[in-house]
Protein backbone atom coordinates (compact mmCIF):
# COMPACT_ATOMS: atom_id res chain seq x y z
CA UNK A 1 0.00 0.00 0.00
CA UNK A 2 1.74 3.67 -0.96
CA UNK A 3 1.23 6.45 1.26
CA UNK A 4 -1.96 7.72 -0.74
CA UNK A 5 -3.41 4.69 0.30
CA UNK A 6 -2.81 5.35 3.92
CA UNK A 7 -4.07 8.57 3.74
CA UNK A 8 -7.32 6.79 2.34
CA UNK A 9 -7.84 5.52 5.75
CA UNK A 10 -6.03 8.14 7.93
CA UNK A 11 -8.25 11.11 6.62
CA UNK A 12 -11.75 9.27 8.14
CA UNK A 13 -10.19 7.63 11.15
CA UNK A 14 -8.85 11.90 12.22
CA UNK A 15 -12.19 14.21 11.11
CA UNK A 16 -14.26 12.89 13.79
CA UNK A 17 -11.25 13.66 16.67
CA UNK A 18 -11.08 17.06 15.10
CA UNK A 19 -14.59 17.45 15.24
CA UNK A 20 -14.30 17.10 19.21
CA UNK A 21 -11.58 18.73 20.21
CA UNK A 22 -13.04 21.53 18.80
CA UNK A 23 -16.58 20.96 20.70
CA UNK A 24 -15.73 18.78 23.45
CA UNK A 25 -14.01 19.11 27.02
CA UNK A 26 -10.05 19.25 26.12
CA UNK A 27 -9.54 17.37 29.32
CA UNK A 28 -11.96 14.40 27.93
CA UNK A 29 -10.35 14.79 24.13
CA UNK A 30 -7.06 14.81 24.88
CA UNK A 31 -6.18 11.24 25.73
CA UNK A 32 -7.94 10.02 22.62
CA UNK A 33 -6.19 12.47 20.77
CA UNK A 34 -2.78 11.27 21.86
CA UNK A 35 -4.12 7.40 21.61
CA UNK A 36 -3.39 7.97 18.05
CA UNK A 37 -0.18 7.47 17.98
CA UNK A 38 -0.33 3.88 19.78
CA UNK A 39 -3.01 3.15 17.07
CA UNK A 40 -0.63 3.98 14.50
CA UNK A 41 2.61 1.99 15.96
CA UNK A 42 0.34 -0.42 16.19
CA UNK A 43 -1.06 -0.73 13.05
CA UNK A 44 2.33 0.17 11.11
CA UNK A 45 3.08 -3.06 12.82
CA UNK A 46 0.38 -5.50 12.17
CA UNK A 47 0.07 -4.62 9.04
CA UNK A 48 3.27 -3.68 7.00
CA UNK A 49 5.78 -4.97 10.05
CA UNK A 50 7.30 -2.18 10.85
CA UNK A 51 8.51 -0.23 13.69
CA UNK A 52 9.27 3.16 14.76
CA UNK A 53 13.20 3.76 14.52
CA UNK A 54 15.19 5.65 17.29
CA UNK A 55 14.20 8.87 16.16
CA UNK A 56 10.56 8.50 15.78
CA UNK A 57 10.57 7.31 19.24
CA UNK A 58 11.97 10.90 20.37
CA UNK A 59 9.45 12.51 18.45
CA UNK A 60 7.14 10.28 20.05
CA UNK A 61 8.46 10.81 23.45
CA UNK A 62 9.11 14.56 23.34
CA UNK A 63 4.76 15.05 22.15
CA UNK A 64 3.97 12.42 24.97
CA UNK A 65 5.80 14.07 27.67
CA UNK A 66 5.04 17.53 26.76
CA UNK A 67 1.29 17.09 26.92
CA UNK A 68 1.62 15.13 30.09
CA UNK A 69 3.45 18.27 31.42
CA UNK A 70 0.58 20.39 30.00
CA UNK A 71 -2.01 18.07 31.70
CA UNK A 72 -0.59 18.13 34.88
CA UNK A 73 0.72 21.85 34.72
CA UNK A 74 -3.02 22.36 34.27
CA UNK A 75 -4.08 20.15 37.12
CA UNK A 76 -2.05 21.93 39.34
CA UNK A 77 -3.42 25.62 38.57
CA UNK A 78 -6.71 24.65 38.63
CA UNK A 79 -6.09 23.38 42.28
CA UNK A 80 -4.24 26.26 43.06
CA UNK A 81 -7.22 28.56 41.40
CA UNK A 82 -9.87 26.10 43.35
CA UNK A 83 -7.83 26.55 46.66
CA UNK A 84 -7.92 30.37 46.12
CA UNK A 85 -11.73 30.38 45.80
CA UNK A 86 -11.12 31.72 41.79
CA UNK A 87 -13.53 29.98 39.46
CA UNK A 88 -12.15 29.41 35.82
CA UNK A 89 -8.74 29.02 35.44
CA UNK A 90 -6.94 32.56 34.67
CA UNK A 91 -8.04 35.98 34.58
CA UNK A 92 -9.50 37.37 31.77
CA UNK A 93 -7.87 40.85 30.33
CA UNK A 94 -10.15 43.43 30.76
CA UNK A 95 -11.99 44.85 27.98
CA UNK A 96 -10.89 48.07 25.99
CA UNK A 97 -8.41 50.14 24.68
CA UNK A 98 -5.12 49.51 26.07
CA UNK A 99 -4.44 52.64 28.15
Amino acid sequence: MTGEGNTTWLIPGHVPTLIDAGTGEIAVVAPFRYSVMAWAIASGFIVWGEVPDLMSWIGIAIVSLAGLYTFLREQHLARLAKARGEFGSRPMAPAGPPA
